[in-house]
Parts: C-alpha cells; structure tokens; sequence
C-alpha cells in the first residue's frame, strides 16, 4: 500500500480570518487524518507573524513540514513531495484555482478546491486551473482522500 500524504493551504482552507480561528471542523480532520497515517504539509503566505499564528493555534504537531513564503510557487508543493518515499499519492487541498489548484496540479497531485468564502466564485480560467474535486466543508475533503 502506498503512502498518502495531503498539502493543505492555510488562509481560507484551515483558517478562517473572518473568524480570526480555525475552519469549522479543521482540527478535527487533521486529527483523523493523521491518525490513519496519512503525511500532513502546511503552505501559507505570509511571514513571521503568520508563522507564529500557526503556532499559537497548536497546528505545529499536525504537519510534516509547514511552509511561510510572501508567495507561493510550485517550488513550495515540490520541497513537500522531495520529504516523502517515492510512489507516494498526493492530495492537495485549497481554496484558490488560481493558486494552490494551479501549482498542485502542475505537480500532478490530486486536487480538492474548498470552494467556500471570498474565493468561491473565482472560476478556473484554463485546464491548469481546473480541480479534480470541489467540495464546500474539510470533512468532504477528508472522504476523498484514500
């Protein structure tokens, strides 16, 4: 059986800033997720200041490696995909076609757009942008990856 491993966004995905607290359910998700085995990754924008949200909000146990660049890139999925063994199946979970689809299907993951808040409107614009699955809660994520 291979391995399993998810890239989640932060802004949006796993936190709510609207809320100024964790996406309904999300702690949730991650607990049972990580408890079937499965590798987790963090990838935000940001800086230091949202390094240390993550960290006051007690994600840090849940990821592998999380990931806080004023932008983000390819690169950021590929230096997630280098820390596991070969023939691992990725999944890669967020809220922009534009941003987190766009990079994670240009790395050939499997990918889950959370299509809710100020992004869910935003239509893909070509096949790069284009998800594999949408779904409107985490919980609905955490059923397709398997």
């Amino acid at each position: 059986m291979s391995q399993i491993a998810v890239i989640f966004d932060y802004n949006r995905t796993i936190f709510d800033p609207d809320a100024v607290g964790l996406m309904p359910g999300a702690k949730a998700v991650l607990e049972m997720l990580q408890k079937k085995g499965v590798t987790l990754f963090l990838i935000a924008k940001g800086d230091d200041e949202r390094r240390k949200q993550i960290e006051q909000l007690g994600l840090v146990p849940y990821f592998k490696k999380i990931v806080v660049n004023q932008s983000k890139s390819a690169d950021d999925y590929k230096s997630c995909v280098l820390l596991c063994p070969e023939g691992t199946r990725f999944f890669a979970v967020g809220d922009r076609v534009k941003e987190e689809i766009r990079h994670a299907n240009g790395c050939g993951m499997t990918t889950i757009w959370f299509r809710n808040g100020k992004f869910a409107s935003e239509e893909p614009s070509d096949d790069a942008e284009r998800p594999m699955h949408t779904v409107s809660s985490l919980s609905e994520a955490a059923e397709l990856i398997k």
